[in-house]
């Protein structure tokens, strides 16, 4: 069973304040960074129709899609973060902004988690990338983060459409590219193809030509007439030595 499994199968079977006070559990639970199943319970869908648990259940839907600055710009009608729960919607912060920038700078950092010292926002990066929430690497010289990989965060139903369109759109061009670099191939090919052609072609009117040079000259009548008797010329030779 995962972490979050327990709270999910815990809140179905809770009401009310109950429900809420699993969820704030939730929020502080070492090892829980998607909410997005436990944020579907009926029994915490129903935190929002109440005054009083409605701040519990604002602030499990900004741990599931949104970022500090969010908290921060609702701070006022929201729950107290506690220590834990602090560094950990920074780290999902961080999440959120690797998953559209595979480098991100120190200031801007910085300033989305409002983090002033920089060893306090190394810390943070270091536990999300001890937390398995990401591949990174710090680069202190150029005071960035170059990140390799990060996990997928919740998306909103109403978000759904926008992201197929986007895919949509990237296969489209992923596509186009596709067919761009097939043509060039075959045009390569059919390039070999030609010249190879063009080379034999040249090679057979070569050979054409010296086969016809050299029959020109074989029955040519100025060609000079050879007669040589072999065994005349030893007698020949035979004598002289004697």
């Amino acid at each position: 069973m995962s972490d979050l499994s327990y709270f999910t199968i815990m809140a179905k079977n809770s009401r009310g304040k109950a429900t809420a006070h699993l969820v704030n559990e939730a929020l502080s639970a070492p090892g829980v960074f998607v909410y997005g199943e436990l944020l579907a319970v009926p029994t915490v869908q129903q935190l929002a129709d109440d005054a009083e648990t409605k701040p519990v259940f604002d602030l499990l839907t900004i741990f599931t899609y949104g970022t500090y600055q969010d908290y921060k710009a609702r701070k006022d009608s929201l729950p107290a973060l506690t220590p834990v729960q602090l560094e950990k919607l920074r780290e999902l912060t961080i999440v959120s902004q690797a998953s559209s920038s595979r480098s991100l700078t120190y200031d801007d950092l910085q300033k989305s988690l409002d983090i002033s010292d920089v060893r306090e926002l190394e810390d943070v990066v270091i536990g999300a990338i001890t937390n398995n929430l990401l591949q990174a690497r710090l680069d202190q010289a150029r005071r960035c983060i170059e990140v390799v990989d990060v996990i997928g965060r919740d998306v909103r139903a109403t978000d759904i459409d926008a992201m197929i369109d986007k895919l949509t759109k990237w296969h489209d061009a992923s596509s186009e590219i596709i067919m761009a670099l097939d043509a060039l191939a075959n045009e390569g090919k059919q390039t070999d193809i030609e010249q190879q052609k063009r080379a034999s072609d040249l090679q057979a009117v070569v050979e054409a030509t010296k086969a016809a040079v050299r029959k020109e000259i074989l029955e040519s009548s100025d060609s000079p007439k050879f007669d040589f008797d072999v065994e005349e010329e030893l007698k020949r030779k035979k004598k002289g030595a004697k």
